[in-house]
């Protein structure tokens, strides 16, 4: 095991998670708890990738699921930060984050889980169909 980001990201070969999903994921938890404080100026791609011993686009990829959940903000050459913690991206991790931990707590799994939502989702959208127009 290799440890970088001073012990925030630590890359499992042994993981059945992706080294990808691993720094998203220690990053992610890193930001919510607050070891990495809103405005932080995380590694380069490149260094960060030659730190962990991993590809350049695995990294990338790390950063680019970390910028659509809205937990960082990239500026190109400026370099990545650490987003302000109250967005919608923020808030949605970190419930998604209670969910599965709930869900597996109590045996269920991914595709299971999964599946909640969707159905969730489905049960909105009868809702707001069936709801009288304004």
């Amino acid at each position: 095991m290799r440890t970088v980001l001073h012990g925030i990201v630590r890359i499992d070969r042994t993981s059945l998670d992706s080294p990808a999903q691993q720094i998203h994921t220690s990053i992610a938890r890193a930001i919510q708890d607050g070891r990495l404080a809103p405005g932080t100026r995380l590694p380069t791609v490149r260094a960060l990738a030659a730190e962990a011993g991993v590809a350049v686009n695995t990294v990338a990829k790390a950063f680019r699921r970390l910028g659509e959940a809205q937990l960082v903000i990239t500026r190109g050459r400026a370099g990545t930060v650490v987003a302000p913690l109250d967005t919608v991206g923020s808030r949605l991790e970190s419930a998604a984050r209670a969910y599965a931990e709930l869900a597996a707590e109590h045996g269920f799994g991914a595709e299971a889980s999964a599946q909640m939502v969707l159905d969730a989702f489905a049960d909105l959208r009868a809702d707001s169909a069936a709801a009288p127009a304004r």
